[in-house]
């Protein structure tokens, strides 16, 4: 078990609520936009008073003090070290400060193709100062192995095309979601193909180590669902859809075992 600690106010409790008569929290940690993250046991093990004003905030102490909370999160593997990706072309790396003006260039000039795939990122990027927040907020997430996001440069020319990520699901049989976009003058040329199969391989292999990986493509980004598909992920079933008018375009669901990885 490890205390949940503050960590430069990218990462705090919001609210925590009595579970069970034996002082059992269920805690909503809530990332820096505000989206919830992941929801914990916690256990009660202090007073209020040496609870860090950060995590107070969210709920009232009472006589039923909750006091420390203790995050069921130290059994997750190291973080990965942040070590560049090489393929044929293209360097796939965790985003630096000195990213900022790229990463945010790509999802400004191109907000109406994202917006669909990927709504929260395009909304919380509005301003360059809001890009520099958000590629802050990705370092934090890598070490709290909470989403590991890769930008992705051309090897030869250094231009940068787009961005990779996988978000774990840390369950006894861990699983990683991949999401990926490339700015438009990068499409049509197998870089979505090259960054998926080392994102792949890095979603295999320790210490993330997952016993499979999906992708949600839209049936409206037929591109991205070739790609899945040429990586070797099989479609799945049609889900039902409980919220049609929130999502008026259809899904598609693919998954890829890591015993039939890429060949």
């Amino acid at each position: 078990m490890q205390k949940a600690t503050h960590a430069g106010g990218l990462l705090h409790v919001a609210r925590c609520q009595v579970a069970s008569p034996n002082n059992v929290v269920i805690c909503s940690v809530v990332n820096s936009y505000g989206m919830e993250s992941r929801r914990s046991r916690c256990w009660r093990i202090a007073a209020c008073g040496d609870l860090p004003s950060t995590f107070r905030s969210g709920f009232t102490c009472s006589k039923s003090c909750f006091g420390h909370f203790l995050m069921s999160i130290a059994a997750l593997p190291l973080a990965p070290a942040r070590t560049p990706l090489l393929t044929a072309r293209l360097v796939l790396r965790p985003y630096e400060p000195t990213d900022t003006a790229a990463f945010f260039t790509v999802i400004d000039q191109e907000r109406e193709r994202l917006r669909p795939a990927f709504p929260t990122r395009v909304a919380a990027v509005q301003t360059l100062a809001d890009a520099r927040q958000v590629v802050a907020a990705y370092t934090q997430d890598w070490h709290t192995r909470r989403l590991f996001v890769f930008g992705i440069w051309h090897r030869s020319t250094g231009a940068y095309l787009g961005d990779i990520s996988l978000r774990p699901t840390w369950h006894r049989e861990v699983t990683a979601e991949i999401g990926y976009y490339l700015s438009a003058t990068a499409e049509g040329q197998g870089y979505a193909y090259e960054a998926l199969a080392a994102a792949v391989a890095f979603g295999f292999q320790a210490p993330l180590g997952a016993a499979r990986l999906t992708i949600r493509c839209y049936a409206t980004n037929p591109r991205s669902s070739v790609v899945a598909e040429r990586a070797g992920f099989q479609r799945l079933p049609a889900r039902p859809r409980l919220w049609p008018l929130r999502t008026p375009a259809e899904i598609h669901y693919y998954s890829l075992s890591s015993a039939n990885p890429i060949e």
